[in-house]
């Protein structure tokens, strides 16, 4: 039986990670996000890191305007076209 075809595909942005990405534009406050997801703020923080890393950039800012510009689509090419620095 064959392993099924692996891509190099850029990974997609999950729904809670564009969910919380949103949430962060309108707060910018871990603590807050963490708890009107109730989750735990260390949660919130790895969503935000894991995308991040899919789209390339360094701040979430950088990520929270990709995602707004691109209107929440999760395919992340192209985004590693930004710089933050």
């Amino acid at each position: 039986m064959k392993s099924p075809l692996k891509t190099n595909a850029p990974p997609s942005v999950t729904h809670r990670e564009r969910q919380v990405l949103r949430l962060w534009g309108q707060y910018m406050n871990t603590a807050l996000i963490a708890q009107e997801l109730k989750v735990s703020e260390h949660t919130i923080n790895t969503h935000l890191k894991r995308a991040r890393k899919k789209m390339g950039v360094k701040k979430t800012i950088l990520a929270w305007r990709c995602l707004e510009q691109r209107g929440g689509n999760t395919d992340v090419t192209g985004y590693m076209d930004l710089t933050d620095e």
